[in-house]
């Protein structure tokens, strides 16, 4: 054995190694190995039996030694092959984690809301939740079907089990003889089909098909919450850069008229204090405007957040063009008295309260159950043997099988039952009261968002005869202050008011879309006049709350 292994030029292998190596078919009787070695080789594993792996992946049968040469190349082949495959895994993978990019082009609100009901988290949680009552409810109809058990038992007595008979035939003396033995192996199997529990699982099930319902009232109301925050953000970020845009135009103004009284003072025709004073001026707006910039861009951060999207996104967002009718005297949302009634019938928060109010009457059946007894159908089937398969038993019959009616019947149970009835009583009762003081809280939210929207078209109304006031105050100031009438103080008073109207037209105009989005969301819903109420589908479940009520 030595003189074969020191005969291999730059490899020093064992015994072991060479017979893993060769992998001959001859495992019995191997040519040139001595026979107590391979028998050693045998009992410790290290041969393959009829397994050659050269065989299986087409690589070439080593002779006498091993050929690193012929073996690497078929190896390398293979490690390609399967690194193919796993680098697009990879980069699958990757590519899906990246957040998906909306489609290129100028944003409108409605592709806003589109997008972020589908990409945002909270609704998937919300769904999350709908999915785990609807696996409730599938547990509560699991009730009324049989339940089927099966069972072994292993049991070892210490003494014989014995039967003892006094005066046996008659002898004066007492018999004994064994009556099992004392290892027992128990099979059993059993079925059990409810037939009536008072009520209980109907109950039951209508409490997980109520708890249904609300989880997805629960979830169209974060579906609302989630619009309403959209329409909000981006009604918000283009009210910011068009304020900004307002800012940035009175900063050019402003430059102008530093450049007019600094030509005046250079002529002598006014004083160096209306340089300085233009450079006040000048200095907050642009502190105003750095602020402005700030708050925009800590605005479209949260859009995109909602959004589901990269903080430092950038989107391109194009204007709502929500606005009041052309004629003062049409009205600008549906009469009060409509608005309620779209708000009773769609607000998810009341509809869930609805959902609650019959769960507690159902829970209160539910408790009531206790009162009933329970009628059950039942079946059993069982081997029992001292051997572990129970098929020998010397003593009685290996197998048996029943079927019987089982009556169960709770007589006291300390006030249990019903202190679980009164308690489902006053939750519903607690419920009913809570339902009606929020739909008083409704109304007031439905008055608040439709007098908002008034004063809102109002302010706007005002706001643009501001503005053409404003603007025709600064062409006078500056047409006196050429003619010296005027102190440089008139100028940029009449700058800063014209920002200020500006500035207010901006905030009436957004203000009017955001009361309406207010409005929306007091109401459960776009109203009729709504452009939104195709791109929102907000689902309305006027048949599952009338069933509910």
């Amino acid at each position: 054995m030595t003189g074969i292994t020191d005969s291999l030029p730059g490899h020093k292998l064992c015994c072991w190694g060479r017979l893993l190596l060769d992998g001959m078919d001859r495992i019995d009787g191997m040519d040139g190995y001595p026979a107590d070695r391979v028998d050693s080789a045998k009992r410790l594993g290290l041969l393959p039996r009829k397994l050659y792996p050269w065989r299986r992946w087409g690589l070439p049968r080593p002779n006498r030694y091993w050929d690193p040469p012929a073996v690497l190349p078929p190896i390398l082949v293979l490690l390609l092959a399967l690194a193919g495959p796993l680098a697009v895994a990879w980069a699958g993978a990757g590519a899906g984690a990246a957040p998906e990019s909306p489609a290129a082009g100028p944003m409108t609100i409605d592709d806003a809301v589109r997008f972020g009901l589908d990409h945002n988290p909270l609704l998937g949680a919300a769904s999350d939740r709908k999915s785990g009552a609807e696996q409730w409810l599938k547990a509560a109809r699991a009730e009324f079907l049989p339940k089927l058990d099966a069972g072994y038992g292993y049991t070892r007595l210490g003494d014989e089990p014995l039967a003892k008979i006094d005066n046996f035939a008659g002898t004066g003396q007492t018999a004994s003889f064994q009556t099992s033995d004392t290892s027992l192996n128990r099979w059993q199997l059993g079925l059990r089909q409810p037939l009536f529990r008072g009520f209980g699982p109907s109950a039951q099930y209508e409490i997980a098909r109520l708890d249904l319902a609300r989880a997805e009232f629960d979830q169209d109301r974060t579906r609302l919450d989630l619009v309403l925050a959209i329409q909000r953000g981006f009604i918000q970020v283009v009210l910011t850069e068009r304020v900004r845009q307002v800012v940035l135009e009175t900063i050019e103004q402003l430059q102008l008229s530093r450049r007019n009284a600094q030509s005046y003072f250079r002529q002598g025709l006014s004083p160096e204090n209306d340089v300085l004073k233009a450079d006040v001026a000048l200095a907050e707006a642009q502190q105003r405007e750095r602020e402005v910039a700030r708050q925009a861009a800590l605005l479209r951060a949260e859009l995109n957040r909602l959004l589901g999207l990269e903080d430092r996104a950038a989107l391109e967002l194009r204007p709502w063009d929500q606005a009041p009718p052309a004629d003062e005297r049409a009205e600008t949302a549906p009469p009060l008295e409509e608005l309620h009634g779209l708000a009773e019938h769609r607000r998810p928060e009341l509809l869930a309260l609805d959902a609650a109010g019959r769960q507690g009457e159902e829970q209160q059946r539910l408790a009531k159950s206790g009162y009933y007894p329970w009628l059950s159908l039942v079946a059993n089937a069982y081997r029992e043997g001292d051997d572990f398969l129970a098929g020998r038993n010397d003593f009685t019959n290996s197998n048996n099988a029943a079927v019987g009616l089982r009556v169960d019947w709770n007589l006291f149970e300390g006030g249990k039952t019903q202190a679980e009835a009164a308690r489902a009583r006053y939750r519903t009762e607690a419920i009913r009261k809570t339902r009606e003081d929020f739909l008083r809280e409704i109304r007031v939210q439905v008055d608040d968002a439709r007098r908002q929207l008034e004063v809102t078209r109002a302010n706007l109304k005002t706001a643009k005869v501001a503005v053409r006031q404003a603007e025709e105050n600064r062409r006078i100031t500056l047409v006196q202050y050429r003619e010296q009438v005027v102190v440089f103080s008139e100028v940029l008073d009449a700058e800063v008011s014209l920002t200020r109207a500006r500035t207010s037209l901006v905030e009436a105009l957004y203000g009017y879309q955001l009361a309406w989005v207010e409005l929306e969301r007091a109401t459960g819903g776009p109203l009729p006049a709504s452009p939104a109420a195709v791109a929102t589908g907000t689902p309305q479940r006027h048949q599952a709350a009338e069933s509910n009520r």
